[in-house]
């Protein structure tokens, strides 16, 4: 939150308030539970928007998932160019606030948006077992995806590999029903991301799998042959 300056100009600021109760509305949810699990308030929760909260806290781990700490969540704010590419910048946080605006219909920048800047123009230096996992995406995309579900299976891909790479230590970024619905709050599919997940299940780009107790998660088919062995429990 630190890292965001707003623009000055009293009417400026005026909009702002509008566009931030807004915001705060939207996201009520995802917040509080990004709050209690990071352990910090509201109030600075609040000061990271439209960064998405789950984006916010996703950020903090895949930048660690670089080498040589190439990339940062800072970089990614300030709109630093990196390697002598002058397009980096592009795919951050300014080019998001010049590229959209409270009106649209996703004023918040959710997780999906952090796929150029991170693993299209970062890949290289990614971690190879989180690169793994978000490579499978280019796997997927001869199921001719429309651009919800692409979306979405970006934000489990993300969320997947990060959890992943963490040991599972962090509940929220496990690639479930609930994670799936809090991570996109706010934004134009809220209501239909799950839905969209069970369809790229029934079309064989993700499986479900069963961890007891009446909790699952979605996953990624580890080979081409595993359609058919793999030890998940398709449900739909």
């Amino acid at each position: 939150g630190a890292a965001l300056e707003k623009n000055p100009d009293e009417a400026v600021l005026e909009d702002w308030d509008l566009t931030l109760s807004d915001l705060i509305d939207r996201t009520r949810g995802s917040r509080k539970i990004v709050q209690d699990a990071a352990h910090i308030t509201d109030k600075e929760m609040q000061d990271i928007l439209p960064i998405h909260p789950y984006t916010a806290l996703l950020l903090k781990y895949i930048s660690s998932a670089f080498a040589s700490n190439q990339r940062s969540m800072f970089s990614f704010i300030k709109g630093e160019s990196l390697n002598d590419d002058d397009e980096d910048e592009k795919r951050g946080f300014q080019w998001f606030i010049d590229k959209y605006g409270p009106d649209d219909d996703n004023p918040l920048l959710t997780i999906d948006m952090l796929w150029e800047y991170f693993y299209d123009r970062g890949k290289e230096d990614l971690d190879r077992d989180v690169r793994s996992v978000l490579d499978y995406y280019n796997r997927a995309l001869k199921r001719q995806l429309d651009s919800d579900e692409k979306r979405v299976l970006k934000t489990v891909l993300l969320l997947q590999a990060i959890s992943d790479n963490s040991g599972d230590s962090v509940e929220l970024f496990i690639p479930n029903e609930k994670n799936i619905e809090k991570a996109f709050e706010g934004s134009d599919i809220e209501k239909s991301a799950v839905n969209v997940c069970n369809k790229l299940v029934r079309d064989k780009v993700l499986l479900k799998k069963s961890l007891g107790s009446g909790k699952f998660e979605y996953g990624i088919y580890k080979d081409e042959g595993e359609v058919d062995t793999a030890p998940f429990e398709e449900l739909i």
